[in-house]
């Protein structure tokens, strides 16, 4: 049961120099910050995109998260290599132990929900499992209302183009190739820690711990992915509207300026076109935009297996009788 000391504690260095290099300053352009349409549709997407950046569970908290686990990782590993050369069976536990201690020291709690209540459906893998994800934010993206004035409308549509929505769009992109290459980078070095020691020695333990770390943030790097394809989805869905708009409104505006007694101005006229390229392309393809739906992984800590707890069962439905409701029975919450 032997473990390289001087191989583990490059091995956290290298880990180390991982956590403190990444550039991950890139979040701050994934949000619309400051932006204000008059566009129900767009501030909705706006506060959708918003809210997957710096809500209770969004990016630039997650990305957060998964630094400091770096760090607690590190230190917990260096720990471990100053406290023993020759390992047993029993030291899994006095690494986990090390690791909770620096994490309760330093405020990084585990992001796993105490009941089902936050969670989704879960994240697909490759492979057919299921990773836990947070449930989706659930703001809905609002149609653009029907019967507005032609001219105020396109001068709505005007005051963004496609621009705002693709430097978002990329933004959401780098995050993403950010996130899986770090999450490469630390697979490798997990798989050099589980070679570092024998399989029966702390080591093995922990390089499976820290692959099932760099699993979930992999995903959140796929996930970022996945709210870029959207964004780009938007803006190309805006930018038709904004120019077929913007046509109505220049025949509308034709039309009243070189109106007669013969051929008065009827704006219903284009009020009606306007209507149509809303009804009949730009509201339909939100729904391919639409973010509401999206689930971002639940972070896994690497010493801590908290993807491996059971949660508790959904809480069944209260038994009536025709006297009323039965007190429902209660509900023993599960250790982590």
């Amino acid at each position: 049961m032997q473990v390289d000391n001087d191989e583990l504690r490059d091995l956290c260095s290298q880990l180390n120099r991982l956590v403190e290099n990444a550039n991950l300053t890139v979040t701050d352009r994934c949000e619309f910050a400051g932006l204000v349409s008059e566009l129900p549709s767009v501030q909705s997407f706006f506060n959708q995109v918003n809210e997957l950046v710096t809500g209770s569970h969004g990016l630039k908290k997650l990305v957060k998260w998964h630094i400091e686990e770096g760090s607690c990782v590190c230190i917990a590993l260096q720990n471990q290599c100053r406290a023993i050369c020759l390992t047993d069976t029993s030291t899994q536990g006095d690494l986990n132990g090390t690791y909770d201690t620096l994490s309760s020291k330093r405020m990084h709690k585990t992001c796993l929900p105490p009941d089902m209540g936050g969670l989704g459906h879960g994240v697909k893998l490759p492979d057919g499992r299921l990773v836990r994800s947070f449930s989706s934010r659930g703001i809905p993206l609002t149609e653009e209302p029907l019967g507005q004035d032609v001219d105020r409308l396109a001068v709505a549509f005007a005051k963004f183009d496609s621009s705002v929505f693709a430097d978002c769009a990329d933004a959401w992109t780098s995050a993403g190739e950010t996130l899986v290459n770090l999450a490469d980078d630390v697979q490798k070095i997990a798989n050099d820690v589980q070679g570092a020691g024998s399989k029966d020695a702390y080591t093995y333990e922990a390089g499976s711990g820290i692959r099932r770390w760099a699993m979930s943030l992999r995903q959140l790097g796929k996930q970022a992915n996945t709210v870029s394809k959207h964004i780009d989805t938007f803006a190309k869905n805006y930018d038709h509207a904004r120019a077929e708009v913007n046509t109505v409104a220049d025949e509308s505006d034709w039309a009243k300026r070189n109106a007669t007694e013969e051929h008065p101005y009827s704006p219903a006229v284009y009020t009606e076109k306007a209507n149509t390229v809303l009804r009949e392309h730009y509201n339909p393809e939100l729904a391919r935009a639409d973010t509401k739906n999206i689930e971002i992984p639940v972070p896994i800590r690497a010493f801590h297996p908290d993807d491996t707890t059971r949660l508790p069962e959904p809480p069944k439905p209260i038994p009536v009788t025709p006297k009323g409701a039965l007190t429902p029975p209660k509900i023993e919450a599960n250790p982590v």
